[in-house]
């Protein structure tokens, strides 16, 4: 339905005020419904009313509330809106917000976003890192759903109500999880200028065989190091990334792979806030947070437990994420004990991880060992092209900007490179996925001296010495056909970056 061939309402229907909102029975015989409210008992009434009443065949199309507004608004004096619409009771809406989330986990949703703001509430999906307007209702009806969410599917939350003015957080109740098809699902929400912000992070206890860490898109240098590591077995191994970088998934992949290539032989002891992903043969912990959302006691909880954790004879450890001093302290006095520790912590690169543990109170003698800093590696995720309907950059270079192109002569073999496509039946307007690119850098006693003259003349014995950056990961997935150009750019750095870097 296009503005151009928008039908208008039905001119002898009497529409209902009260259902304004919900449905519209247009002169084309349709009865466009908005799909938040398809199992709400007065639309169902009017559906088998309206077809009641009419002589030919009635059928349904789900849209958008903006599409059902667009055809009232042809000719608003046929219809009264009213403020005292009756509202779908909290079992309808939790059977949506069920429906809701296992459509997204169909389409591969890693988000599941909802705004209230001005007269509407979005819906949208997050997607190969891109957000899709899944559905839209009105401001009224989506705090009334974010209510019913967190009210009645959400535990260990920080507040017993949902309360629109504060910033809140919890976890998708166990059974409403199994209902959507989901692992797990974790909550947050935050006031906004307009209304408020609601984000459902979907888990997914994984359906089929575990991706190695090459096909999550490590290089073979990389993975070489990545099991060097594994094999150690002991020391500090850190992955830094921005949220949603695909840390926690890699961390699983490791792990994972360490307990089956030891025959479980070996303990891997988690601690995390939440537990996020089931890792095969690992004992997994969550943090006990006595305080609800207060960061100071999440961070006082993580620095007992691995401290605590010591006790119970882990080979591996893995910590969610060091988030403070103690932490830090305990991670470390963990590693000095022989006892292996995977961790993440928020950081740019991986040479900005040293930075940041000097800033939680590590001392130097410690961040310069390399026995004890085994592994630094950063990460983020770069959307992939469909290999259906990608296009040549050589054939279409007229579409990017010119200082784009001038930096895909420079830096890539233009012959090779492939544009975003215009979408197929196949894929998700272009893009199938999304991959890793990394640095991954395993310390020695020439890189730790280097780095104590200065970063820069770290990261330049660490490129002599073969590292491999970010940006020339990513150039050579470009010339692989695997990344467009300008979504490489967005999502990692610009082709340029290693030159700004040079000495």
């Amino acid at each position: 339905m296009s503005n151009d061939t928008l039908p208008k309402q039905h001119p002898t229907y009497p529409h209902k005020a009260a259902l304004a909102e919900k449905l519209v029975y247009a002169d084309d015989g349709v009865i466009y419904i908005n799909g938040i409210h398809k199992r709400d008992l007065d639309v169902q009434t009017e559906i088998a009313n309206i077809r009641r009443s009419s002589t030919t065949e009635v059928s349904v199309q789900f849209v958008m509330l903006s599409q059902i507004e667009a055809i009232y608004g042809q000719d608003p004096s046929l219809i009264a809106k009213t403020a005292n619409n009756p509202q779908d009771s909290q079992t309808n809406r939790q059977e949506y917000l069920i429906r809701l989330m296992r459509t997204a986990a169909h389409k591969g949703a890693s988000d599941i976003h909802m705004v209230v703001g001005g007269s509407k509430t979005k819906i949208q999906f997050r997607i190969h890192g891109e957000l899709h307007l899944e559905n839209e209702t009105t401001t009224e009806e989506g705090e009334f759903m974010m209510s019913a969410l967190y009210n009645s599917m959400i535990d260990s939350s920080s507040d017993s109500d949902f309360n629109r003015g504060k910033r809140q957080q919890g976890r998708l109740r166990k059974e409403f999880a199994a209902k959507a098809g989901v692992w797990s699902a974790r909550l947050a929400t935050t006031p906004a200028e307009s209304g408020v912000a609601m984000a459902l992070r979907l888990l997914y206890k994984r359906r089929s065989g575990r991706p190695s860490t090459a096909q999550l898109g490590y290089l073979p240098e990389q993975v070489a190091i990545l099991n060097e590591t594994k094999r150690r077995g002991k020391g500090i191994c850190i992955f830094s990334g921005s949220t949603g970088s695909g840390k926690s998934t890699t961390l699983e992949c490791l792990l994972s792979e360490y307990s089956l290539e030891t025959g479980g032989r070996r303990r891997v002891l988690t601690i995390e806030h939440p537990v996020e992903f089931p890792i095969e043969g690992a004992v997994q912990t969550p943090i006990i947070d006595r305080n609800g959302a207060d960061d100071d006691g999440v961070a006082a909880e993580f620095a007992s437990s691995i401290t605590h954790s010591m006790r119970l004879d882990p080979d591996i450890m893995m910590v969610g994420e060091v988030r403070s001093v103690g932490s830090a302290r305990a991670a470390f006095a963990a590693a000095m004990t022989g006892h292996g520790m995977y961790t993440t912590l928020h950081a740019n690169d991986w040479l900005t991880v040293f930075d940041r543990l000097r800033d939680l109170g590590i001392t130097d003698s410690l961040l310069y060992d390399p026995t004890l800093v085994r592994c630094l590696v950063n990460q983020s995720l770069a959307r992939t092209l469909c290999p259906h309907c990608r296009i040549k950059f050589s054939d279409h270079s007229h579409q990017v900007d010119d200082a784009l192109g001038a930096r895909i002569e420079r830096f890539c073999t233009p012959d090779t490179v492939y544009l975003r496509g215009p979408g197929c039946d196949k894929c998700l307007g272009g893009i199938n996925g999304r991959t890793v690119v990394a640095e991954v850098c395993s310390p020695t006693r020439g890189l730790m001296e280097a780095y104590q003259k200065s970063k820069f003349a770290a990261y330049d014995y660490w490129k002599a010495h073969g590292g491999i950056t970010k940006c020339s990961h990513l150039t050579r997935r470009i010339n692989e056909g695997l990344i467009d150009p300008a979504m490489g750019e967005l999502d990692v750095c610009l082709l340029d970056t290693d030159e700004l870097l040079m000495a």
